[in-house]
């Protein structure tokens, strides 16, 4: 592709590994101040996650030490050096094409979640169209999996939803998809929000969904047939008594983000609200807790 003096653009193409458990805030910062899309290189039960982004040749390599400052102030543990990014120079339409490559569909039982540009159908699917902005948000993560299975079991027509940390708006898009009345997504993140706000319009779900920047005062005065919070295990505690409030009698609270060794707390966490009518259900090292109100 031409720059603005005509001749083809080029860019570096970078490449490193970092931990599992730290690769997506690190995506999300590359996404804000590099580049419009990551490529991850994950191998099953590998405790790193390959990265691979591209930035203008003209910008330099300065971006290999912010990144690396970046890393250490969320990664305490190891000294990340900038020579651990290696780059090379490539041609814009390579870049191009290799990110749309790396973007595969993924389908949870009888929805495929897909790029804009994905333009294969797929018989008897309910599709939903995810710009891929965000490294969190394109349906891979076996939590936005769970939460789709359990919405896929438990949410009916005509029903509210309130999705609180809504990320790329899967859930909310699909609950729309699913006959929902209305449904009120939010999140504490602008680039989700922004994000979103997007899917919602390429997913022509505009008249039933509502995306905004904020969390559970959202909710307030309001009472919803079904409540989903993806979210970490301290926001769900802090949160968890305003997140009852705001479900209906004989509504449905879904929690994710949790992990396995979660499971204890949880189970005190919920003795304590006494809640005693609930499923979990379970995705490698992740549960989610569908909660009968």
């Amino acid at each position: 592709m031409p720059g603005k003096n005509g001749k083809e653009e080029k860019y570096f193409e970078a490449v490193f590994s970092v931990p599992r458990a730290i690769y997506e805030p690190i995506c999300d910062f590359i996404i804000d101040n590099y580049s419009k899309g990551v490529i991850l290189e994950e191998e099953e039960d590998s405790p790193e996650v390959g990265i691979r982004f591209y930035v203008p040749e003209g910008r330099g390599l300065l971006f290999k030490e912010e990144l690396s400052e970046f890393i250490a102030r969320i990664d305490t543990q190891e000294v990340f050096s900038p020579e651990r990014i290696r780059t090379k120079i490539i041609a814009n339409i390579e870049w191009e094409q290799s990110y749309k490559d790396s973007i595969k569909p993924i389908r949870v039982e009888n929805v495929i979640i897909k790029p804009p540009w994905e333009t294969r159908q797929f018989n008897n699917a309910m599709e939903i169209l995810i710009e891929p902005k965000m490294a969190f948000g394109t349906g891979s993560h076996e939590t936005t999996q769970l939460c789709i299975k359990e919405i896929l079991k438990h949410f009916k027509p005509g029903q509210t939803m309130f999705d609180l940390g809504c990320g790329s708006g899967i859930l909310s898009i699909l609950a729309a998809k699913m006959g929902a009345r209305s449904v009120a997504g939010v999140d504490i993140d602008i680039v989700a929000v922004q994000n979103a706000g997007e899917n919602i319009v390429i997913n022509e779900v505009t008249d039933k969904v509502k995306i905004a920047f904020g969390s559970i005062e959202k909710a307030a005065g309001g009472k919803y047939d079904f409540f989903s919070a993806n979210l970490i295990k301290s926001t769900i505690v802090e949160l968890m008594e305003a997140m009852i409030e705001a479900v209906k009698p004989g509504g449905i609270l879904l929690l994710s983000g949790l992990l396995l060794q979660d499971k204890p707390s949880m189970g005190e966490l919920l003795k304590e609200y006494q809640l005693e009518k609930f499923d979990i259900i379970q995705d490698g090292q992740w549960l989610a807790y569908t909660i009968y109100l």
